[in-house]
């Protein structure tokens, strides 16, 4: 049964007293939310008059939006008027037969989920993020276009999500089908506060080899730092 917002503000104030953890590695992630987004796009579906429909098995979460911009300006993307989002508008387009969406600007961790939430319970199987970063590793050539198969959490939203770690691994199956050397990404609330690490802590964050059991896999590469 779900907790009415108060009760829930109260219990998340109470667990905090009597923590010595921080509060953002102390969520009771196993709980439910008292927020759904099935509730959220069944609001702004009654508010706007939007119509009943399926959405795309597969939707891109394009961070920047000048591909978005590009695929509407030069007809291949249109309006998907079946997306049910107070935030965000959806283009469909058709690649190789199948209707794929495409959503511009969803830039930042927690508006990015907010997002990825209401496409999982729309009925979405496949959601990717489409974003760009700065570089780390100089073999990288510019410009390139990487899988990330692991991430750096140097953020806080997944922490809403997950129990506390400092990296997490994509879950999707389609992992093995894109990698061919294991990608790492840092990702990062902000774009003014990085400090140059020590040259110990250096050899840790940017050159530890994490191979997800591929024999004579290289060592993981690292791109820098994304609000992703």
């Amino acid at each position: 049964m779900l907790i009415s917002p108060n009760a829930a503000l109260r219990q998340s104030i109470q667990m905090t007293e009597d923590s010595t953890k921080p509060p953002i590695l102390d969520h009771p992630v196993q709980e439910p939310s008292v927020f759904t987004p099935g509730d959220l796009m069944d609001d702004v579906r009654r508010a706007r008059g939007i119509p009943e429909g399926i959405v795309p098995p597969l939707c891109v979460l394009e961070f920047d939006g000048d591909i978005t911009d590009w695929l509407v300006r030069e007809g291949i993307a249109r309006p998907f008027p079946s997306w049910a989002c107070f935030h965000t508008t959806m283009f469909a387009l058709d690649v190789e037969g199948v209707t794929c969406g495409i959503i511009p600007r969803t830039i930042g961790g927690p508006y990015a989920v907010l997002i990825a939430e209401q496409l999982a319970a729309a009925g979405t199987r496949l959601i990717i993020g489409l974003t760009s970063a700065g570089r780390v590793s100089p073999q990288l050539p510019l410009p390139c276009l990487l899988a990330v198969t692991s991430a750096i959490r140097d953020e806080g939203t997944s922490y809403h999500y997950l129990p506390a770690g400092s990296e997490v691994d994509c879950p999707t199956p389609v992992v093995p089908l894109l990698e061919r050397d294991p990608i790492r990404a840092w990702t990062a609330v902000v774009f003014v506060r990085f400090s140059r690490p020590h040259s110990g802590e250096q050899a840790v964050t940017f050159n530890t080899s994490h191979n997800h059991g591929n024999a004579g896999a290289r060592p993981t590469e690292t791109v820098a730092p994304s609000t992703v």
